[in-house]
């Protein structure tokens, strides 16, 4: 009878030219080495070796967080829009007092902001798909503003005027944020100084446009408001308070890049440090001259000193590999110098 050809390890060997009944201790032999690397490494798992160094755990890959737009584009995630968002009304309505078109003027000024800020939003966005949500929130701001604004003009003409400021300082903003640069140096500038001549526009309304355009007319200086000693009152001491109002918050733009997106940059540093000084120069000259308090004074030597301090403590950070000075922190003292800031130009 024929014999059925070998298979398996037996096959394998008579192959290779081996006999079987070595190809069979071969086999076995393969066999017990298997058990015994099996053994060993059970052994090793169960009881570790002494000295031998044990593997850190593998972390789970993390997945990339997205980037949040706001609530679907109808709230500003730029934290600090706020303060100069509502800093210029207060500082307008209390040096002039309050007026029912406040109610019109403001809400219009805040809705031009938020349809500024989806535009921007929507001029970086390429994907149809994510410029979707996008287009309810531009339409409903947009037309908000559109209303109210006619309606502010129809009602206090003289307000044309500041639209000779606003309009230039809104198509710079705009224009940078078309060619991809709303977070530049030069667009965070026009926009927060557009921000603080709404102090301006609310003081006008306070006063009821008597002040003429821009506040330089006859009657300029003898509505509301007067500094320490007296000598400067109405619109000459509405636009110096609006100066410094303006001041902190254009400052504040290289200065917070210093702390995040330009940190370490030994140019901007120098730059952020330089405005503050002169600032804090002429703030100190307000106080002996008794134009301002020396409160006010003594916020701009804090603001400088936390222009020269924390970017250095930060760019120090970065150079040694230890931990950065959290954004949000960064966030809250500004909310903190915001405050001051108002404190010392309400007290004069």
């Amino acid at each position: 009878m024929s014999q059925s050809p070998p298979t398996g390890p037996a096959a394998d060997a008579s192959a290779a030219g081996i006999e079987p009944a070595a190809a069979t201790d071969a086999t076995a032999a393969a066999d017990t080495a298997a058990a015994n690397a099996t053994a060993t490494t059970a052994s090793d798992n169960s009881v570790p070796d002494v000295g031998r160094p044990r593997r850190a755990p593998t972390a789970a890959p993390q997945k990339p967080k997205k980037r949040r737009r706001g609530k679907r584009g109808w709230v500003p995630n730029y934290h600090g829009a706020w303060g100069m968002l509502v800093l210029p009304a207060v500082v307008g309505i209390v040096v002039g007092g309050w007026s029912w078109m406040d109610a019109i003027v403001l809400p219009a000024w805040w809705g031009a902001y938020f349809s500024y800020w989806v535009l921007t939003q929507w001029l970086r966005t390429r994907s149809p798909r994510k410029r979707a949500p996008l287009r309810t929130p531009l339409a409903v701001y947009s037309a908000i503003t559109l209303l109210l604004a006619l309606i502010s003009l129809v009602r206090a003409p003289y307000l044309v005027g500041w639209g000779l400021l606003l309009v230039p300082l809104a198509a710079v903003a705009v224009h940078q944020s078309w060619r991809g640069k709303e977070r530049s140096l030069l667009s965070g500038s026009v926009t927060t100084l557009a921000a603080s001549l709404m102090a301006l526009v609310v003081y006008d309304l306070g006063t009821g446009g008597r002040g003429g355009w821009l506040g330089l007319g006859p009657e300029a200086s003898e509505l509301r408001g007067q500094s320490l000693n007296g000598s400067l009152t109405g619109w000459p001491w509405m636009w110096l308070l609006t100066g410094f109002l303006a001041a902190y918050f254009v400052g504040a733009v290289p200065y917070v890049k210093t702390m995040i997106r330009r940190r370490g940059d030994p140019r901007m540093i120098i730059g952020s440090i330089g405005f503050h000084a002169v600032v804090t120069a002429a703030a100190l000259g307000c106080a002996v001259a008794g134009l301002m308090s020396w409160v006010h004074a003594l916020v701009w030597v804090l603001l400088l000193l936390r222009a020269v301090a924390l970017p250095m403590l930060q760019r120090r950070r970065m150079d040694s590999g230890r931990k950065l000075v959290p954004v949000k922190l960064v966030g809250r003292l500004e909310v903190v110098a915001s405050l001051l800031v108002l404190l010392g130009l309400l007290l004069g």
